[in-house]
């Protein structure tokens, strides 16, 4: 039987945490943080089996998009303060009883849920196990999320381009 676990936490600028390096490596992917001018190329990580942008329905309902690369530039943007949050994090561990697509689908679900409770976006990466970390003695059932979500709600300006405005209360 799975035992649910899930922890939360801050992705800041006063622990020298970028949003955007976050979701490159959360990902496996290459992005660009332009607050930086640095470029973040996790795309040769193994182990990330989906990754996907997760908007609040309003948003998704007015067929609104953002690539990740703009999502996450966008959050470094909208904060000024040296020492800003820029993003949070929920890891959550997905049963190694489900399938794959089963695990996918319960956590887009939580993931949709908070997205609309705060209004804000969240950026999904499933994770397994990689054969390197389970021969380090990793757990073969260790599946889980990373579900990076934006401080700051979600709208659509008068171009329909998605806007980060207040800072959510999650």
């Amino acid at each position: 039987m799975a035992i649910f676990i899930a922890s939360t936490k801050s992705i800041s600028r006063g622990n020298g945490q970028s949003a955007v390096a976050s979701a490159s490596y959360r990902a496996g992917v290459e992005l660009v943080d332009k607050r930086y001018g640095k470029t973040h190329d996790y795309s040769k990580k193994h182990g990330v089996m989906s990754a996907d942008i997760i908007l609040p329905s309003a948003l998704a309902d007015a067929k609104a998009t953002v690539d990740r690369g703009d999502l996450w530039n966008k959050a470094e943007a909208a904060e000024k303060r040296v020492d800003a949050r820029v993003a949070r994090e929920w890891l959550v561990n997905l049963p190694h009883e489900l399938s794959a697509e089963d695990r996918k689908e319960l956590a887009h679900q939580f993931a949709q849920t908070l997205a609309d409770r705060y209004g804000t976006i969240a950026d999904c990466a499933i994770h397994q196990p990689t054969q390197k970390e389970i021969d380090r003695g990793a757990d073969p059932r260790n599946f889980h999320a990373h579900i990076l979500f934006t401080t700051r709600t979600a709208e659509l300006d008068d171009n329909n381009e998605i806007v980060l405005k207040k800072k959510g209360n999650h």
